[in-house]
């Protein structure tokens, strides 16, 4: 009877794993507060307290009065069904998570996000023709990576008026050309870019700017975050001009944030120069732009990377079925275990069940490590059809098994 339980194991302990992973990619928010990944769950013991007495007093009695799970190992059977009906919800869930995933560019192409950080509107001539208005991005799509890109650059609209050329190869799949206006020159900065969600769940942010402070390679100035935490930002020595420059990705927690510019090594100036919000799983490029001469002064946010929009209160129902599952499963099949158990063997017996637990995990790390499964969706379903098979053999197996109160009937006729 305990040959299909390890299966059961396998998709049980995913919820301090795998659906944890999943939480990581949802939205937290609730009002003021923000749900983290792990508190998720939580859910799933508040929800045993409740199911235990309601199950005993009132759903085992309607099920007997419908003459539906009679037996102990009827109610395994369809509590390993419910899990299994509990890893599809997960599925479907992930289908919309991995909706949200950054797109990426066939083999052998790149893909080109242009951010034009300066009131210029901008025309660019060359391989291909292309235009930028001011404090806007555009995303060139599918590019072929050994494509050459050279460009002459014209800005309107401001006090540039001498063209811009600039010349650069697509080494990476994602890459960035950032521009800036600068001593009335459009400044053009072309950096490699990444499209990810972090683990975590937090948002990544990256500044490009172009301020009236000279950030000198000798000193550390940084431009400051102030919001759930604070963040010194400092821009990235190896590229940047003394006023224009760019960083790498920050991760931050997820929230509203002031930005301060510096005043000197150490100090920043009294008020901010606005403010940004960072959601769950969003990738942000937040453009400063900062002329004193032109009275400019402002901050543009580019969203690189959608944040999550699926809320992390839908895991709920598939926590609630887990946990019922458990209930009629896991908790039967202890009290299984014990009374039909030879009163000699009930200890080793005892034993076994909670060895299959251990069976299960190392079940799980095998199929991680051989799958060839490319979507985390494609693993929830395929963990569905496991269980279910698994449990179509218990309920096989055990329609054969005689309890020992049957035995000692069958004992006291002879």
């Amino acid at each position: 009877m305990y040959i299909p339980l390890p299966i059961y194991w396998l998709l049980y302990e995913q919820q301090g794993s795998t659906w944890i992973l999943q939480s990581a990619r949802m939205d937290g928010q609730v009002g003021a507060y923000r749900i983290k990944p792990d508190q998720m769950q939580i859910a799933n013991p508040i929800f045993i307290i409740i199911f235990i007495p309601l199950f005993n007093s009132v759903i085992y009695p309607l099920l007997l009065k419908c003459g539906l799970c009679r037996t102990p190992l009827q109610r395994m059977a369809v509590g390993g069904v419910l899990v299994a009906v509990a890893f599809v919800m997960a599925g479907f869930i992930e289908l919309e998570i991995e909706k949200e995933f950054p797109e990426y560019p066939p083999e052998g192409f790149s893909k080109l996000t242009i951010i034009n950080n300066s009131p210029c509107d901008l025309d660019l001539k060359g391989v291909m023709n292309s235009s930028v208005m001011a404090f806007k991005a555009k995303t060139l799509k599918d590019i072929p990576s050994d494509t050459e890109i050279e460009w002459e650059i014209s800005p309107s609209e401001c006090s540039a008026t001498n063209a811009t050329y600039t010349k650069f190869s697509l080494p990476a799949q994602f890459m960035c050309m950032m521009a800036a206006l600068s001593n009335d020159t459009i400044d053009i900065q072309i950096r490699t870019d990444t499209k990810i969600k972090e683990k975590n769940g937090y948002p990544r942010v990256r500044l490009h700017f172009s301020t009236d402070f000279e950030f000198m390679e000798s000193e550390n100035a940084s431009i400051l975050f102030r919001g759930p935490e604070k963040y010194f930002v400092f821009p990235d020595n190896n590229t940047r001009p003394p006023r224009v420059g760019s960083t790498e990705y920050c991760v931050m927690k997820p929230g509203v944030y002031k930005i301060y510019l510096p005043i000197d090594e150490t100090a920043h100036q009294e008020n901010p120069i606005g403010a940004a919000k960072f959601k769950d799983g969003g990738s942000y490029v937040v453009a400063i732009h900062q002329n004193s001469a032109h009275n400019i002064s402002r901050i543009t946010i580019f969203e690189t990377v959608i944040y999550n929009l699926v809320h992390m209160l839908y895991q709920l129902p598939q926590i609630i079925l887990l946990t019922a599952g458990e209930i009629m499963f896991g908790v039967t099949g202890l009290d299984f275990s014990y009374c039909e158990a030879p009163e000699s063997l009930k200890s080793m017996v005892q034993g076994m069940w909670f060895f299959t637990n251990g069976i299960g995990n190392a079940f799980f790390i095998i199929i991680e490590g051989i799958s060839t499964l490319k979507k985390r969706s494609h693993d929830f379903f395929m963990y569905a059809v496991i269980m279910t098979i698994s449990m179509l053999l218990f309920a096989i197996l055990g329609h054969y098994f005689t309890y020992v109160n049957d035995r000692m009937k069958e004992k006291q006729v002879e």
